[in-house]
């Protein structure tokens, strides 16, 4: 397994598809959901984890009381 950027990858893919508006639109998503992943921190939704290739694994933690 493999870690990688979610972030990077949608860059490179925006880049690629040449606009945001454009990648939106070929994942069937909202152009502003895209930027707010890319600049406000969003975490990647199912369309887009599924567009990229990739799976979100959280890492999980105990504490006492």
């Amino acid at each position: 397994m493999e870690k990688v950027d979610p972030l990077k990858l949608l860059q490179r893919e925006v880049d690629k598809a040449g606009s945001i508006r454009a990648l939106a639109r070929k994942i069937g998503i909202t152009d502003v959901y895209i930027g707010d992943v890319l600049n406000r921190g969003k975490a990647p939704g199912q369309k887009i984890q599924a567009y990229l290739g990739i799976t979100r694994h959280e890492k999980t933690w105990y504490t006492k009381p």
